[in-house]
């Protein structure tokens, strides 16, 4: 499996959410269907705390 360091970054979704919580299942509901894409997306299912993802947002601003 490649690291997501090793991807082209075009596009960067954060999906923020809970999978059993109710009406904020839409943040990993919309991580299900856009992985189901061949896309250049990178999409990141942050759960309900995005701040863990920042170090890797940072890095993928750094190359952009």
């Amino acid at each position: 499996m490649n690291k997501l360091e090793d991807f082209i970054v075009n596009f960067l979704v954060m999906c923020i959410g809970n999978r059993y919580g109710g009406d904020d299942v839409i943040g990993p509901y919309i991580t299900d269907k856009l992985l189901q894409e061949k896309s250049d997306l990178v999409v990141l299912n942050c759960g309900t705390v995005p701040e863990n993802f920042t170090s890797i947002v940072k890095n993928i601003i750094q190359r952009i």
